[in-house]
């Protein structure tokens, strides 16, 4: 319905708005794939930390008898800094898909109107 008001009131703009909906679609795809990625690599990496941390609770004494608490502590900071890593990169997605709708939708949205 939207596309038969467009097409009467403008039928030219309405034709680039056409022509950039593909785009936007498969931008909006990759968007979604790469963000399923960052959030599957973020669940592994604190899954990872979580499960570590599990293990030294659960074997609390045999872990201070032996003496390797260092040992355990610097596992854990290692796998914590790693689930830190992979945040970041799902932040930095999230500013790159801001400024990409901010710099391709948004001059679009002022061309028409």
């Amino acid at each position: 319905m939207g596309v038969i008001v467009a097409m009467t009131s403008s039928w030219k703009v309405s034709l680039v708005v056409l022509a950039c909906l593909p785009i936007l679609f498969f931008g909006g795809v990759a968007r979604t794939k790469l963000r399923a990625g960052f959030s599957h690599k973020t669940k592994k990496a604190f899954e990872s930390a979580g499960q570590l941390a599990s293990e030294c609770v659960n074997a609390m004494r045999t872990v201070a008898s032996l003496g390797r608490e260092e040992t355990f502590i610097s596992k854990y900071q290692v796998s914590v800094e790693q689930a830190s890593g992979t945040v970041l990169n799902g932040v930095a997605s999230s500013l790159g898909f801001a400024f990409s709708e901010l710099f391709c939708k948004a001059p679009l949205f002022f061309a028409l109107f």
